[in-house]
């Protein structure tokens, strides 16, 4: 997991690894989020494209 740390310095944010997973969870978890993403990436850019496809045909 990440969390959100600010630098006192600087105060800029930054994220920091604290290798701490939350209980239950397995890899097999981490694929179906994986694929689920890829999937859902996959569509999204399918409908941006047929919508600037749209779009370039428009005339007005």
């Amino acid at each position: 997991m990440f969390q959100l740390e600010q630098d006192p310095a600087s105060n800029a944010i930054r994220s920091v690894r604290t290798d701490q997973f939350e209980a239950d969870t397995q890899f097999g978890d981490a694929v179906e989020l994986y694929l689920f993403d890829k999937k859902l990436r996959l569509l999204v850019m399918d409908a941006l494209e047929r919508i600037q496809k749209s779009k370039k045909g428009d005339t007005h």
